[in-house]
């Protein structure tokens, strides 16, 4: 059914954005609008903010009422609570889908306190009594305050083209909310080379290009929030690598500098060892003079 609208209250703390701002106060009252008065187009849902009140106030009901229930889905399991008509006992019935946030007025009003994501989904009113049968209906939509996220790179912070991969994380609080992400202001596409996954928390490039190098952000949002992370710049390193070899390379550059070391050290050994018998020769070939008690000349 249409639903006429009015909002009262102030501000709940927080700033969303856009639409929202209207939506998100701190005590908000509908009134729905008598039956046949709807023009078959589907109402959009309505949007709260977690935290915000909300009172559904219906029309006088019918004297022949004898019955009202209200439901979050469909089914039993979804029967939040029925009040039976005169109201005696307010409500007569609580079900599964009372979660302690809902209040029933005697006119089968509904209210809710501080309502949270869970409290999103159709809301239905039947009424119900001799020759009357009245339903009712309200979608509604609790998003939760979103803050500001931040990026994370748990992949080489310098990528090398064509050969190392990228992986970066949108680290948030947020718990259903969407996320999408940006490189140089413009939405990254996904592909078979670039993938999302932890419910588009993380971002993996397979292989990196030239094209893939910029600055990267993500982006949080919902219905009544939008909030983008800090820039986090990734270049990517192209050919020729100077400081970064193949294992072959790297194996080669290891041998080859164990040979020139063991040849230094040859070298040095058969250097000292020459010096040590030039030494020897030296001294075997000196002559000492010391004259004699009789002035002989001793050689």
């Amino acid at each position: 059914m249409g639903l006429g609208r009015g909002f009262g209250g102030g501000g709940g703390g927080a700033e969303p954005s856009g639409a929202a701002q209207l939506l998100a106060a701190s005590l908000l009252s509908l009134c729905f609008l008598l039956p046949g008065a709807h023009n078959g187009t589907p109402e959009p849902p309505m949007v709260l903010v977690e935290g915000d009140s909300l009172a559904l106030r219906s029309h006088p009901l019918p004297e022949n009422a004898t019955r009202c229930t209200w439901y979050r889905g469909t089914g039993f399991m979804g029967l939040i609570f029925s009040l039976s008509l005169p109201a005696s006992i307010l409500p007569s019935l609580y079900g599964p889908g009372y979660t302690g946030h809902e209040r029933m007025d005697w006119d089968c009003s509904i209210r809710f306190r501080k309502v949270e994501v869970r409290h999103s989904g159709t809301y239905t009113r039947e009424v119900e009594g001799p020759g009357l049968e009245e339903t009712l209906t309200l979608d509604l939509q609790v998003v939760e305050i979103l803050s500001k996220p931040t990026l994370s790179i748990s992949s080489k912070r310098f990528p090398r083209e064509a050969l190392d991969s990228l992986q970066l994380t949108c680290d948030t609080k947020a718990t259903h909310a969407n996320i999408s992400w940006l490189l140089n202001g413009s939405r990254v596409e996904t592909s078979p080379r670039i993938q999302l996954s932890d419910r588009n928390r993380t971002l993996a490039i397979q292989q990196v290009l030239r094209e893939d190098a910029g600055n990267y952000q993500c982006q949080v949002f919902n219905l009544a929030f939008n909030k983008i992370s800090n820039v986090l710049y990734v270049p990517v390193v192209y050919p020729p690598f100077p400081d970064s070899l193949g294992s072959g390379a790297i194996a080669g550059i290891v041998i080859g500098s164990l040979a020139v070391g063991l040849a230094l050290v040859g070298a040095l050994a058969y250097f000292f060892l020459r010096i040590n018998r030039k030494g020897k020769e030296t001294a075997s070939a000196s002559v000492s003079y010391a004259p004699s008690s009789h002035g002989n000349v001793v050689l």
